[in-house]
């Protein structure tokens, strides 16, 4: 019997580091830790598949929350890679080779998509949303945290996702049939930080039917970079956007 009691302690030990990873409590630590995120660099693929046809986009940036930098390489499949910057709430991007500027709220769409990305947030909503929900795997120098199912509590984070990302009211989100959510989030064991996750949503909408998005990330040197160059070039070359123009674009 104790042999027998060794045998499956040194199988733990060896599968798991150790028997029954408690889930809810690195998901706890990892909400915590993805709450004082500051700074860092990260490249999220996002991939979105409807009728058929896919689009895919990769954004790869650097950024600091506090001053508010943010530097962005976004590139949209076979097209040609667009740069953005946000200095505080002041945008600069591109159109035509020449550099523009425009002032957008702190609730736009492309500033909060963009820190959310860059920041795992989405992540971070199903992290709180489903803790007890999640299994957890023990890895050499990281935890992950996973869930794929179809449970309401799944659909409805997925909706909280999808309200938070599309910038909808609550009304508008309702469209949104969610049927299947995919989650996998991995963190290194002494920071409970992100170093990569993925976010598979499958759903139903009056326009285009049945999608599937997916959304993944790599993340590095959290809460590790200091300061974020922008170029000089670009600020002191900006033109400010034309008011009708930027009416339609923001």
């Amino acid at each position: 019997m104790k042999k027998a009691l060794a045998v499956v302690v040194g199988v733990c030990l060896l599968a798991l580091g150790g028997c029954g990873v408690n889930s809810a409590k690195v998901a706890d630590k990892a909400t915590k830790a993805a709450d004082t995120i500051k700074s860092g660099q990260a490249v999220v693929t996002m991939s979105t598949t409807a009728n058929g046809n896919t689009q895919q986009t990769i954004d790869g940036g650097t950024f600091t929350l506090k001053p508010q930098v943010i530097t962005l390489n976004q590139s949209n499949q076979n097209q040609q890679t667009t740069h953005y910057y946000f200095v505080g709430n002041t945008l600069y991007f591109q159109m035509a080779n020449k550099w523009y500027r425009q002032k957008v709220a702190d609730n736009s769409p492309i500033l909060q998509n963009t820190k959310r990305a860059l920041t795992s947030a989405s992540a971070t909503d199903i992290l709180k949303g489903m803790k007890s929900d999640l299994k957890a795997k023990s890895n050499k120098n990281t935890y992950t945290l996973s869930y794929s199912g179809n449970s309401s509590k799944a659909k409805k984070v997925a909706q909280k996702i999808i309200k938070a990302e599309s910038g909808s009211k609550a009304n508008a989100t309702s469209q949104y049939k969610v049927s299947h959510l995919t989650f996998s989030y991995t963190v290194n064991k002494k920071t409970y930080l992100p170093t990569k996750s993925t976010i598979k949503m499958k759903y139903t909408d009056g326009s285009k039917g049945a999608t599937t998005s997916t959304v993944s990330g790599s993340y590095e040197d959290i809460n590790k970079v200091k300061k974020v160059d922008v170029p000089a070039q670009v600020t002191m070359s900006s033109k400010q956007l034309p008011a009708k123009l930027a009416k339609a674009l923001f």
